[in-house]
């Protein structure tokens, strides 16, 4: 049976549980554990692979919506997320890797805001993408499935996130 917890740190989960005051779950199963933590996150939701690709695993996002340009950058300055946002058109690559830049609109003037990526926040490392639809905030990066740890740090940047400036941004019906 397949599920999205990780099966490889075993001893982990009982130390991060007691460490994040999670004693009441300490009797339940490892995945119980998880589930329950789950399903107290308000934004961050398990994404199940998609692609069939070797390399597909579940990853814990929030998918929040914004109107892009001024919006998008009240959106990561309210997350705490620093952004490099530029007056002129930066110059072309010369060599690779260069950092990416969106043209954006502000108060009705171009900016360039360099992509996010990997970021941190509150401390901790997560993963920022953006598009004209939305913001993605990915808390598990680089495994396969999503462990408690992962859960945890959403749950830290969850408190941050104030309710009537997020609530209005999710999408309720696949929340």
């Amino acid at each position: 049976v397949s599920t999205f917890y990780g099966e490889h740190q075993h001893g982990k989960e009982d130390h991060v549980s007691k460490k994040y005051g999670l004693e009441s779950s300490m009797n339940l199963s490892r995945s119980d554990k998880i589930s329950l933590e789950l399903s107290k996150l308000k934004y961050f939701k398990v994404e199940h692979p998609r692609g069939g690709q070797y390399n597909d695993g579940y990853t814990l996002v929030a998918e929040i919506k914004h109107s892009y340009n001024d919006d998008l950058i009240l959106l990561l300055t309210e997350l705490g997320v620093n952004t490099n946002l530029l007056d002129v058109e930066p110059p072309p690559h010369e060599k690779y890797p260069a950092p990416i830049y969106d043209q954006i609109e502000i108060n009705g003037e171009s900016k360039w805001l360099q992509r996010i990526g990997y970021c941190k926040i509150n401390g901790e490392w997560f993963y920022i993408s953006y598009s004209k639809e939305g913001l993605r905030i990915v808390a598990n990066g680089g495994g396969y499935e999503v462990e408690m740890y992962d859960v945890i740090r959403a749950k830290n940047i969850e408190k941050n996130m104030k309710s009537n400036f997020f609530d209005s941004r999710i999408d309720i019906d696949n929340a």
